[in-house]
């Protein structure tokens, strides 16, 4: 059983030499290294063909993209394993997680995704986020999963087909719902598999997020009552948050 881990970046040069060494750190035998990269200016190439040159990065591509989704597709195609994780330029691998994985994958084959658990980092604080419950039901809410946790043989991307480059933040998402539909099993790993840091696109994004979310919902025939149900729940909070945020300026 061969994995790949794919790395997406643009102008990542403070955070990625991070993240590759959190990669090739890892004791996970027969190990390929993909990162695809969106024609960085700021060093971010450099980086990567260093790594490139010791043959810790098995290889790379530097040009432009059409977004997010976009890249992921060329790192999918670039990819010979059985089994696919994705780990952004500014997240890292937990120390031990993919030789975790790798030997789940082993024993049980390879004809389901794996999914574990995240650590969030923000001030120096470090919280562990567990997979939603309920995912049938949580679905209508967000990602019952977090993508820098979540492992995707190869077979389920061929069968399901990758990410759709309609979307800006919720690709993951779309995925996930269209796998479901398909009848693809969803493994839970009670293992802490990596470290996620606050601050990328979809975290800036949150209400764009959402309508975004709403969007996939209607194009994959869910039932919209409650995917309008919570929708209205999730925009409400986030007037809420911003009221609260405004509220806490003024008194300052």
């Amino acid at each position: 059983m061969k994995l790949t881990i794919i790395t997406v970046s643009f102008n990542s040069a403070k955070t990625l030499e991070r993240t590759i060494q959190s990669v090739i750190s890892q004791n996970c035998p027969g190990l390929e290294y993909v990162i695809v990269d969106g024609g960085s200016t700021d060093g971010t190439v450099d980086i990567i063909r260093k790594y490139h040159a010791s043959g810790h990065v098995t290889s790379f591509i530097s040009e432009k993209d059409a977004g997010i989704s976009d890249a992921f597709n060329k790192g999918i195609a670039m990819s010979t394993g059985d089994v696919i994780g994705m780990i952004n330029s500014d997240d890292q691998y937990v120390p031990g997680a993919l030789e975790k994985v790798h030997k789940i994958y082993e024993q049980q084959g390879t004809d389901f995704v794996l999914y574990g658990n995240m650590l969030r980092r923000s001030d120096s604080k470090t919280v562990r986020i567990r997979p939603r419950p309920l995912k049938r039901l949580w679905i209508y809410v967000d990602c019952p999963y977090d993508h820098p946790t979540v492992f995707v043989p190869k077979s389920v991307y061929d069968k399901v087909k990758p990410y759709n480059t309609n979307y800006r933040y919720s690709m993951d998402y779309d995925f996930y719902v269209r796998a479901m539909k398909a009848g693809v099993q969803f493994r839970y790993l009670d293992e802490d598999i990596a470290f996620f840091s606050t601050g990328g696109i979809s975290s800036r994004s949150a209400r764009e997020c959402h309508r975004e979310v709403l969007r996939i919902q209607k194009a994959n025939g869910m039932f919209m009552p409650l995917s309008y149900l919570t929708y209205a729940m999730k925009m409400f909070v986030n007037l809420l948050k911003r009221a609260l945020r405004w509220t806490t300026v003024c008194t300052l």
